[in-house]
């Protein structure tokens, strides 16, 4: 009973992934996601790290879906009880290499950031000059 009670959901949230990703596509196709700036600065530049991250995570998230759909069903089990399927390890390195090109481009938004002109802090308005004992009008002492 649990077993089909969670295939059940695990289809159900599969089916609303794909909803949230067919809606996405058609809100691309309307033109009302625009992704003109997807890998390049605002000023049109080309962003490198921004490719950069682009290309490994869907590089990793290919492989990462190639290898759940090929093992999926090899897991026997032992003494005639079918195994729990789970989810393949991912190896460190990939999961650095990941963190790394995140990291790259965080720290090349932050360097355009504090490059961006008018940003720096204005120089401090002038000291006024310091009032001067002037003579008051005649006839008042003080």
């Amino acid at each position: 009973m649990s077993n089909s009670l969670e295939l059940v959901i695990g289809y159900l949230v599969c089916g609303v992934v794909g909803l949230f990703a067919v809606a996405v596509f058609w809100m691309i196709l309307q033109g009302k996601i625009n992704l003109d700036l997807l890998i390049s600065e605002k000023t049109g530049e080309a962003s490198m790290s921004r490719f950069q991250l682009l290309i490994f995570t869907f590089v990793i998230v290919l492989s990462f879906f190639l290898i759940v759909v090929s093992s999926a069903g090899l897991h026997g089990g032992t003494a005639g009880q079918a195994a729990k399927p789970m989810l393949p390890d991912v190896p460190g390195g990939v999961l650095a290499l990941l963190g790394i090109s995140a990291s790259s481009y965080t720290v090349s938004k932050a360097i355009q950031m504090a490059n961006k002109p008018g940003t720096e802090n204005p120089p401090a308005p002038p000291n006024p000059p310091a009032p001067q004992n002037q003579p008051g009008p005649a006839g008042q002492a003080g």
